[in-house]
């Protein structure tokens, strides 16, 4: 089953988007802050993630919502219908407005929530159901069941125990030295032979630090402070790594190909001579994720965003925790999050059919 999503678009069907939680600006520094990019030849299997335009003077990114509390916050206290669909499996939840319906989708991916407009004075389940083949399922089973405290009590511990939300972010970090182009080769480099830039953004980054926004923890996993065996056992299972690279010549992304099945996200960080950082973001296939670096172009040649020491930390750390929800839903590995769902879905198809 693909991602639920409206299957024709109408004024009557509107997905809701809930107000964005923290969010974060870049200040637009064309002068200062741009370089122009370089296309490398990489590998199918990864992907370099193309830039934005830089519209305005400023550019705003946030944390993408992980839509888990939907159902608990804004329906099951409503007094609402609930409708199962077997083959899928999941669960439409609507409450009834004056000429609308809210209503949300609960699946083994994010939950939707949206709102369909209709005509009709008093629309009953048989209608709406109806509705819900028209905009989302046209050939589904859809089946209404009457709430029950304990429906209730699941669907919202459902959504709690498997969530999107991410508490915990583990990051690993590999220092490459001006040159290298193997892994073996970067995870030799330790702390006491790297160089003052390397050094620098380790504070910049501030890696004593272990808490995110809205109390995520993080966990960071330095190769350079770490044995050869602590390194095989630690970062071939992280999702993402971040590589700091010596020098200004670029890294070859093909040896990002080498890293293990979990290995999803990338973030090479290079300084510049006027202590700017430029950044690339690799990953594996899955869905583009925000937010992008910013670009504009200049006399016919895209430009790319320098970060500083300020805002470099906080755009990374929004980067990776976006991407750490997004594979969980779209990328190779979205198996191991997804199947778990499918199943706890199925689970509750049979209990409440």
């Amino acid at each position: 089953m693909d991602i639920i999503k409206p299957i024709m678009t109408s004024n009557d069907i509107k997905i809701i988007s809930r107000p964005i939680d923290k969010q974060k600006s870049l200040e637009h520094r064309f002068c200062v802050n741009f370089i122009e990019d370089i296309e490398p030849n990489i590998q199918s299997e990864l992907i370099l993630e193309p830039t934005t335009d830089f519209i305005g003077n400023n550019y705003t990114y946030h944390l993408i919502p992980t839509n888990d509390d939907i159902y608990a916050n804004y329906f099951s206290s409503q007094d609402h219908t609930i409708f199962i669909v077997k083959d899928e499996p999941l669960f439409f939840v609507i409450y009834k407005l004056i000429n609308s319906l809210h209503g949300c989708i609960i699946s083994k991916y994010r939950t939707l929530e949206f709102t369909i407009n209709h005509d009709k004075s008093c629309i009953n389940d048989r209608q709406i159901i109806k509705l819900l083949r028209k905009y989302f399922l046209p050939h589904a089973k859809i089946y209404s069941l009457i709430p029950n405290d304990n429906l209730i009590a699941d669907l919202v511990q459902f959504n709690k125990t498997l969530a999107f939300s991410v508490n915990l972010m583990n990051i690993g970090i590999i220092y490459c030295k001006d040159k290298q182009t193997q892994l073996s080769q970067m995870f030799t480099n330790k702390y006491r032979d790297s160089s003052n830039a390397y050094r620098s953004f380790l504070v910049t980054l501030d890696v004593t630090d272990d808490i995110f926004e809205n109390n995520i923890k993080i966990r960071w996993y330095l190769s350079s402070h770490m044995t050869d065996q602590v390194i095989r056992q630690y970062i071939a299972s992280l999702n993402c790594l971040i590589i700091y690279k010596d020098g200004m010549q670029p890294l070859d992304f093909n040896v990002l190909a080498n890293f293990g099945k979990l290995a999803q996200i990338f973030i090479i960080v290079r300084s510049t001579a006027n202590n700017f950082y430029r950044l690339d973001v690799v990953y594996k296939k899955m869905k583009q994720f925000s937010p992008n670096i910013p670009s504009i172009e200049s006399n016919t040649v895209q430009l790319k965003y320098l970060f500083t020491a300020d805002n470099i930390r906080d755009f990374i750390l929004y980067k990776l925790h976006n991407g750490l929800v997004s594979l969980k839903e779209d990328s190779l590995i979205s198996y191991y999050y997804l199947y778990p769902r499918e199943q706890a879905l199925k689970d509750l198809v049979i209990k409440y059919d």
